[in-house]
């Protein structure tokens, strides 16, 4: 069965949190965000302060996560098996958690997306949760979706599909380290202290009840692999710390309608 710690990498419940000492962290919405979203504004805010993400707006959206996935196969609402579960089921995991529904709903692409739970599991940890999100973001300002693409349809021509689906998993594989990698910095430059990253990815395995190793059919790799690489990250980062970059102050949008926080440039 493919690993597949999405960012079901969590989950989370969290308290209301007074705005960041930047002072430009500003909420525009209709109504006051659930908690979760506010947990989330200080962390983006703080991430921000020293690391370069882009030029492109940020879209977050907090969603019912991997468990509504798992609660509506048990209650037979969708088809398929444990082994397929998120395939076929993945449209509960992608509902609005604050939202009582009579209809569907679509997301954009380019969205990250955030289950709630994590906010819980996480128990109100900033320092994981931001390695959780800093590990997202890496994968879109790097344009993993994109790159994954390319790679498949480019440079694995010719190979059969036996050949392409170990090749696909194993470049999927080195995303995961490359954005664990992106993270540890990034959580370092945004003032974090110690070594969140290690027991943040730590919990995740641990609450998934997962310690397997690196598989062929996986997209992420196993337990010792992720986290020695992780340590590797670390011990490079106390040897050559990386320097402070200018950061570009941005603003908060929050949409109910839409559960749609986005984070974007400030505009004099």
């Amino acid at each position: 069965m493919r690993r597949r710690i999405i960012v079901s990498f969590a989950a989370f419940t969290a308290a209301a949190l007074a705005a960041t000492a930047s002072g430009y962290s500003i909420w525009r919405s209709l109504s006051e965000p659930p908690a979760e979203y506010k947990t989330l504004e200080v962390i983006l805010n703080k991430l921000n302060d020293g690391n370069k993400l882009g030029k492109a707006n940020l879209a977050f959206m907090i969603t019912a996560g991997p468990a509504a996935s798992e609660l509506a196969w048990g209650r037979g609402l969708c088809r398929g098996n444990l082994e397929t579960l998120y395939d076929q089921c993945v449209f509960f995991s992608l509902l609005n958690p604050f939202k009582t529904y009579k209809n569907g709903w679509a997301y954009s692409n380019g969205t990250i997306l955030l289950p709630r739970s994590l906010f819980r599991k996480f128990n109100n940890n900033n320092p994981h949760l931001a390695c959780i999100i800093a590990h997202e973001l890496s994968h879109e300002l790097r344009s993993h979706a994109f790159e994954l693409n390319y790679y498949y349809n480019h440079n694995l021509k010719g190979l059969s599909e036996k050949d392409k689906e170990a090749a696909s998993m194993k470049f999927q594989r080195q995303h995961e380290l490359d954005a664990d990698r992106d993270a540890s910095i990034m959580v370092f430059r945004a003032g974090f202290k110690g070594r969140p990253c290690i027991s943040a990815i730590s919990e995740v395995f641990r609450l998934n009840g997962d310690g397997g190793n690196t598989e062929a059919d996986s997209t992420h790799p196993g337990f010792n692999e992720r986290m020695n690489a992780m340590k590797l990250n670390y011990i490079k980062l106390k040897k050559n710390p990386p320097s402070q970059v200018r950061s570009v102050k941005r603003v908060m949008y929050y949409s109910k309608p839409d559960n749609l926080l986005l984070f974007t440039h400030k505009k004099n």
